[in-house]
């Protein structure tokens, strides 16, 4: 539908209202911020990824929605998700590896 739209020079934004087609958004778009907010003190991507499903649940149960003790959101929206936090404008910064400190002599640090 989105590409049939733009064809026709209907073009989709990325921040515009759900238009009630397919599956509602998991965070709203008014909650985006406060929840990006959350991820200031994550370091490292499994520790964000793991904080945005912590997040999306609890978005659903502010909703009223009851979700299961454990459950893990499909991996696809935390990832999507991420996607949308990092290219927020905030203090983000999702570092997938790192390099081990070297000492004198080319040695690794400890």
């Amino acid at each position: 539908r989105i590409f049939k739209e733009s064809s026709d020079g209907v073009h989709f934004e990325f921040d515009q209202e759900w238009r009630r087609n397919g599956h509602p958004p998991r965070i709203e778009n008014s909650r985006l911020e406060i929840c990006a907010r959350k991820l200031a003190e994550c370091q490292g991507r499994k520790e964000v990824q793991e904080k945005i499903n912590d997040i999306i649940l609890e978005e659903e149960e502010r909703k009223g929605l009851v979700a299961e003790e454990g459950k893990i959101v499909n991996r696809t929206t935390v990832n999507a998700y991420m996607a949308i936090f990092a290219s927020m404008d905030n203090d983000l910064t999702i570092v997938d590896t790192s390099a081990a400190q070297l000492g004198p002599n080319n040695h690794t640090l400890l």
